[in-house]
């Protein structure tokens, strides 16, 4: 065999071992969670919308939601699960309406979604960033 032909067999076996463990690319997976504002009086009712977007090929576990996002942060409703396919991404979203009966700063911590690739199995985790809150009397 001559270099060049063992060079392409190394980078054959390269992408063969090697791709199936790399993590899915950041800009395929977005996961977001927002709120409306960042700033209410007590009781006052507030949107927050947690989604996701994906390729299609994926399968996603929608986070487990307590009825207390936080101390004293609490859900009120939640809208339904809706999904919308853009090309070869699959856009989800979910819409909550929260309040809070206490004053003071509160930290939402970060959604997790779990989702598949159906093509290898991978399970794959990517979370949303904190969210901060503050609470008038």
């Amino acid at each position: 065999m001559q270099m060049k032909e063992i060079k392409h067999i190394i980078a054959i076996l390269c992408l063969v071992f090697l791709l199936p463990g790399m993590p899915v690319k950041a800009q395929e997976v977005h996961a977001y969670a927002k709120l409306d504002t960042t700033a209410i009086s007590i009781g006052d009712q507030i949107g927050l919308t947690l989604g996701i977007d994906i390729p299609k090929h994926f399968v996603v576990q929608w986070p487990v939601l307590n009825d207390t996002l936080a101390p004293h942060v609490e859900i009120i409703s939640r809208g339904k699960i809706d999904s919308v396919r853009q090309n070869d991404l699959l856009k989800i979203q979910q819409r909550l309406i929260i309040t809070s009966f206490d004053s003071g700063a509160y930290n939402i911590k970060p959604f997790i979604f779990h989702f598949k690739n159906r093509a290898d199995g991978r399970i794959i985790d990517a979370n949303t960033q904190d969210l901060y809150l503050q609470v008038y009397s």
